[in-house]
């Protein structure tokens, strides 16, 4: 688990902190799972106000939508007084899957050999958004990527110490 801390902005009175935690199997965890699941927390808080007494998120809070949120629906939400500790710009967890197969096929006879080898992939985004979206919308819909490899060869032995390879 990495984590990447950085000062962001400062607001009309108040310093936010942007956190990055980002949850990367090691390479034996990924062996041992064949789903991999990754996990990454992205959020940013108000550490500093500057001596202010508040901070006011309307910049951002004016671009969420009622539909989606159902606190947007209050005109007074977008100003609410907010201070150290509130989450501003965003608080939301980035999901990744991945899948995959690999299958590799040899054949050999006498003086000339071949393979033919493949696979498939599949990674999959969503995100889980708590700034601006409400309980029952905070799920965004999955976007999926589809990959594939195929490769073949042949080798021909013509002499104990020459051959010729194809790819």
């Amino acid at each position: 688990m990495a984590e990447n801390n950085q000062v962001a902005t400062t607001g009309q009175t108040g310093l936010a902190k942007l956190k990055s935690i980002l949850n990367a199997p090691s390479v034996v965890e990924q062996f041992q799972n064949a789903l991999a699941e990754n996990k990454n927390l992205f959020i940013a808080s108000i550490i500093d106000l500057y001596n202010g007494k508040y901070f006011m998120d309307d910049a951002d809070r004016k671009n969420v939508k009622p539909e989606n949120n159902i606190a947007a629906a209050d005109p007074n939400w977008k100003y609410e007084k907010l201070g150290v500790g509130d989450k501003v710009y965003r608080d939301y967890d980035g999901h990744v899957l991945q899948e995959g197969l690999f299958a590799q096929l040899e054949w050999t006879k006498e003086k000339v050999n071949a393979f033919v080898s493949g696979s498939v992939s599949n990674t999959g985004y969503w995100r889980v958004d708590r700034f601006y979206y409400d309980e029952a919308h905070k799920k965004s819909e999955t976007i999926d990527f589809f990959g594939y490899t195929a490769k073949g060869g042949i080798n021909w032995n013509f002499s104990p110490k020459s051959n010729v390879f194809l790819n």
